[in-house]
C-alpha cells in the first residue's frame, strides 16, 4: 500500500514481529531524545483521552 502525506510518499511494508522489534531498538539507540519526546507526546495524548472520554 502506498499513499502520500504532505506530498511525501509513504510506503507500508509488512514486517515480522522480530524485525519490528529490531528496528525499534535501533531507533531508540540512535535517537534517544526524539524517542523520549515521542513517548511524552503519547502519554499526554492518552491522558487527555482518558480525561475526556472515561471521566466525562
Amino acid at each position: 500500500m502506498s499513499r502520500k502525506i504532505n506530498n511525501i510518499p509513504v510506503v507500508r511494508i509488512k514486517l515480522g514481529v522480530q524485525d519490528r522489534r529490531t528496528i525499534i531498538e535501533e531507533l531508540k539507540m540512535q535517537e534517544q531524545m526524539a524517542w523520549g519526546r515521542m513517548n511524552n507526546i503519547r502519554a499526554c495524548a492518552e491522558e487527555r483521552v482518558v480525561k475526556e472520554i472515561v471521566y466525562a
